[in-house]
């Protein structure tokens, strides 16, 4: 099983960034300003929108909340699946087209390559078509990949085609689902809590937080590569740095760090 390295560095999908980063590791609030196109929410304290991460299993362990805000909610994003399916079949069509969804890389760029790329919403490993005929898949295991934010920012460059009223339509549907009662948990994690989700099938989300005297949100995230996981469609290659190997893809690797049993690799004080 490969484990995300976490700690200050500088931090790699075959892309050179600036000299310090934010921890990997440290979802929390680091001042950076939410509204850049290339700032990654969870190092700010502004909600974050329904989204699964590049890697198989995500994990977050609380140490301190914030003063105010920061509660987390989780979404079956297979159970939102089956429900546009049933409700919203052009939806559905709209979200695996192929073609037309461009998924923004925030600065990441690996030599070569351009600072965007191809990445369907909804996906499927084997047997799945380029688009739904009949809005019925002809078999294989479902993949969802939801960053709303990354598709918008990604309409920054002007060689990406423009999103249209159908495909922002199919998004709200699927974030308007998620936000139901019929498929989202909530909670507010405290000290000592523990997430783990399969970023294939779940979707999450943060609300805002504010931190304050003595309380300082930290928590730690770890992402997790298991042997057992099933294979992911070709298109993700990109998302997860080139390689798909199961067991050894997604997740962030820092240079000149090697994780080994009882290393410590970041601060278990909140800075």
């Amino acid at each position: 099983m490969r484990r995300a390295a976490g700690g200050r560095g500088r931090r790699r999908r075959g892309a050179a960034l600036d000299p310090d980063p934010p921890p990997a590791s440290l979802p929390q609030d680091l001042g950076h300003d939410p509204a850049a196109p290339t700032t990654r929410l969870y190092a700010t304290a502004a909600a974050q929108p329904w989204h699964n991460d590049s890697a198989d299993l995500v994990s977050l362990l609380c140490l301190s909340p914030a003063a105010k805000g920061g509660a987390s909610r989780w979404s079956s994003s297979a159970a939102i699946y089956n429900s546009l399916l049933a409700s919203n079949p052009a939806a559905v069509a709209t979200l695996t087209a192929r073609g037309t969804w461009y998924y923004d890389r925030k600065g990441e760029v690996p030599a070569g390559k351009e600072g965007f790329f191809e990445m369907p919403i909804l996906n499927f490993v084997d047997g799945a078509p380029s688009s739904l005929a009949g809005a019925t898949p002809s078999g294989g295991r479902l993949a969802v990949n939801l960053s709303s934010n990354y598709y918008v920012s990604a309409q920054r460059f002007p060689e990406v085609p423009r999103l249209t009223d159908a495909q922002r339509s199919a998004v709200a549907s699927v974030e308007a689902l998620a936000d139901s009662p019929a498929f989202a948990l909530a909670h507010d994690l405290a000290p000592g809590d523990i997430q783990l989700l399969n970023n294939h099938v779940c979707l999450h989300t943060r609300s805002a937080f504010e931190d304050g005297e003595g309380a300082v949100r930290h928590l730690l995230r770890l992402w997790l590569a298991p042997e057992t996981e099933g294979p992911l469609p070709a298109v993700y290659e990109e998302l997860y740095g080139g390689s798909l190997a199961v067991g050894a893809r997604g997740g962030i690797r820092v240079d000149g760090v090697m994780l080994k049993e009882r290393d410590v690799h970041v601060s278990l004080e909140a800075a």
